[in-house]
């Protein structure tokens, strides 16, 4: 069974080798468009940890047998999988249902527009 709450790993900890690692591998890495690259020298271990540059976001690294540390981020592996199954309704999707990022950096917005409270009577 695949862990569902991500805090119980410590910055830097590898993801547990028997559930976590292979989910992360077949249904969320493998679709990376950059996996071959990320992965050169083989992939040794799964992590989360601090992002060098957004140190509030944990995100997921490939730590390679070589020690390479490499940050990647799982929403270009949903893009990437949705397009190369979904072509034809890929971009409606994505543009509905994914979230832009802030200018200045990776983090998604998390406000919501506030809506206009409708008057059953109206139409």
């Amino acid at each position: 069974m695949v862990s569902s709450n991500w805090d119980k790993f410590n910055d830097g900890d590898p993801l547990s080798a028997d559930d976590d690692h292979s989910f992360v591998l077949d249904n969320v890495f493998a679709y990376h468009p950059e996996k071959a690259k990320k992965m050169d020298a083989g992939i040794d271990f799964f992590m989360i940890s601090k992002h060098i540059n957004f140190p509030e976001s944990r995100c997921l690294y490939v730590v390679t047998t070589d020690g390479l540390q490499e940050d990647f981020s799982y929403h270009k592996c949903l893009d990437n999988m949705i397009r190369g199954k979904y072509p034809n309704t890929a971009k409606e999707f994505i543009a509905k249902y994914f979230r832009k990022p802030r200018s200045g950096g990776n983090q998604e917005q998390n406000s919501v527009p506030p809506q206009t409270p409708q008057d059953d009577n109206q139409q």
